[in-house]
């Protein structure tokens, strides 16, 4: 799941020209960044992969954190069994 949700973020960031958590929004206007070159989106697109991003990115780490912790509780059970 987190393999299909990384090809999809990374699909997404090359249709519209970038991510939107570097990007930046002026005057109304919404930017996505990529490689220091800025594209204009509309506001629904520059939400979505704002928001795509900072799920991901949450959703990305808690996995990490839990993989780790059940690998360290499952070894512990083993050891005691």
């Amino acid at each position: 799941m987190a393999c299909l949700n990384f090809g999809v973020f990374i699909l997404i960031a090359i249709l519209i020209g970038g991510v939107a958590e570097s990007g930046s929004v002026t005057n109304g206007h919404y930017y996505v960044i990529n490689h220091s070159k800025f594209t204009e989106v509309d506001k629904w697109t520059w939400w979505y992969s704002y928001v795509h991003s900072s799920l991901s990115e949450v959703f990305s780490i808690g996995a990490l954190i839990f993989k780790v912790f059940d690998r360290f509780w499952s070894k512990g059970k083993q050891e005691s069994d």
